[in-house]
């Protein structure tokens, strides 16, 4: 019992002391590693936002040229667009058609909605027709030409005062590009 009185009496055994000081270092060396886990796994979120961000649908349209011509009571139209998909998913343009923004007789503001087709007589021959449906590759761009045709009938003949391309895609996007004129050129002339 007199063992048991000393250690309750205060006194420590001497292993007590490394123990104590083998305690802090391991507390900090924990310390350093939970702050550098900590710093990793923000880097590794920011990258992880960053991919998820590129998968976003989003889509760039652009009018590149555009051209006006009549054949026989008909306006034709083709406009030269690039259209880029910036994201790491692929889309599809499904719909495209062409808004023609014109005065009707009481100069009421008449707005008339064009889809695209395929061919058109006398087209200039730089005016590449694109398909609709046109697939959008992840990370890439599609070049071309959508063509309309709008019997004079529609605007009674009218000038029209805005021209606006309006694409949707397959995500769901829908984008764009306004224009006030488009080039006029005749049946034998080409831009």
């Amino acid at each position: 019992m007199d063992v048991i009185g000393l250690v309750l009496a205060g006194s420590t055994p001497a292993w007590t002391f490394p123990m104590a000081v083998v305690s802090a270092v391991m507390a900090s060396c924990s310390l350093l590693l939970g702050l550098s886990t900590r710093s990793t796994a923000r880097r590794a979120l920011g990258v992880s936002e960053a991919q998820e961000a590129r998968r976003d649908p989003k889509l760039h349209l652009e009018l590149l040229d555009g051209v006006a011509w009549r054949t026989r009571g008909v306006r034709n139209f083709a406009l030269k667009v690039l259209a880029t998909n910036p994201t790491d998913r692929d889309g599809t343009l499904t719909r495209v058609e062409l808004r023609l923004t014109y005065k009707g007789r009481d100069d009421h503001v008449l707005t008339v909605q064009i889809p695209a087709t395929i061919a058109l007589p006398d087209c200039p021959p730089e005016f590449v027709a694109l398909p609709v449906p046109t697939a959008m590759p992840a990370n890439g761009a599609v070049a071309g030409s959508y063509l309309f045709r709008v019997d004079d009938e529609v605007t009674s003949g009218r000038p029209v005062e805005r021209f606006e391309l309006h694409v949707t895609d397959s995500r769901g996007i829908v984008k764009s590009v306004v224009t006030a004129a488009l080039r006029e050129v005749d049946n034998g002339e080409r831009p």
